[in-house]
């Protein structure tokens, strides 16, 4: 993008539009989020968009609210804020991991948080016997991608500062835990509920497939340690999370679910994935080049915005094409 310089400068100094260079996807995902709020003025839409329990089982049988119930917000102040939160995500994740790789993110997370939800209200059902569980609820919302994108964040920049609400600054690392946190908070205060089981599970839901099923070139999952789910928590309970943790993974691992995690696809290379590190070192080097594309886009965009702000007459702009050329599974990165 070249800065022309025979436009009138008339942003305020030092200002940075958080919102140019938007991705395409990103932008018809948000388009696709207006439109399910649009529709949930007609009288029967949470019924047929919304998560409701009671009418996803037989004789109903709306399976398809497992999905749709993710994308779909009945609260215009729910949705916008939806909006805003994907369009800032997606100028960073969509051109890092690719627009194939953000969509297929974003519906493989999306549907195992529907069924997930979905499960945790019957097996509370099943303990307590209350019928509103099942009917007089409809649970919807985006906030569960929203939170699986923080856990992204965490693990491509868990150092890096970012503003939250405009007011406070938070490192990466910390911003999942205080979803968990705040949502937790709401739900034992009583608040509406109907997006809150979503956020809470798009955290793990997003970890699970960030930490043992996303592929990065011929790599699989992102064994580093610091991505590890004990450092969700505060480091005086880390080592009580983690013996946790490794019990549930080992039995997993017994199940088959998470077989060849941080492997190649090269077998030659999968039988010393973690005693010779072969692949975990391969995988270390395209997080790292991952990281590093999405910093040089930071200080890109930070360098065009200076530009476009100074009073000077630039000779040549920056172009955001060097920090966006490669996405997260070419074999280049």
């Amino acid at each position: 993008m070249d800065v022309d310089s025979s436009q009138p400068n008339n942003s305020p100094v030092g200002y940075q539009n958080p919102f140019t260079n938007i991705p395409r996807l990103s932008k018809l995902i948000s388009l696709a989020l207006l439109l399910l709020y649009l529709a949930s003025f007609f009288s029967n839409a949470d019924s047929v968009f919304a998560l409701n329990p009671g009418l996803t089982i037989p004789p109903s049988f709306r399976v398809w609210n497992l999905v749709t119930s993710g994308f779909y917000n009945n609260s215009l102040i729910s949705c916008a804020m939806n909006i805003v939160l994907l369009l800032l995500f997606g100028k960073y994740l969509e051109p890092i991991w690719g627009s194939a790789e953000f969509l297929r993110f974003i519906l493989i997370v999306n549907s195992i948080i529907g069924v997930c939800v979905f499960l945790n209200i019957i097996l509370l059902y099943s303990i307590s016997f209350r019928t509103e569980l099942l009917y007089a609820i409809n649970l919807c919302g985006f906030e569960g991608i929203l939170s699986a994108f923080s856990v992204a964040m965490k693990q491509l920049v868990p150092e890096r500062e970012f503003s939250l609400f405009f007011v406070f600054s938070v490192r990466a690392k910390h911003i999942p835990a205080i979803i968990a946190l705040f949502s937790f908070l709401f739900l034992l205060l009583g608040f509406p509920a109907s997006s809150l089981p979503h956020s809470l599970w798009g955290i793990m839901v997003g970890w699970v497939y960030l930490r043992f099923y996303q592929r990065k070139g011929d790599v699989r999952g992102d064994l580093n340690e610091s991505f590890a789910f004990a450092t969700f928590f505060p480091e005086i309970v880390q080592p009580i999370i983690k013996i946790f943790s490794n019990i549930v993974y080992n039995f997993f691992k017994l199940l088959g679910l998470c077989k060849g995690v941080g492997e190649s696809r090269d077998s030659s290379v999968n039988s010393g994935h973690i005693l010779g590190g072969g692949s975990v070192a391969d995988m270390e080097r395209r997080r790292t080049k991952a990281i590093k594309a999405l910093e040089q886009r930071m200080a890109m965009e930070a360098r065009i915005e200076a530009a476009t702000n100074s009073s000077s007459t630039p000779t040549s702009a920056p172009t955001l094409s060097e920090a966006t050329a490669n996405p997260i599974g070419d074999d280049n990165v």
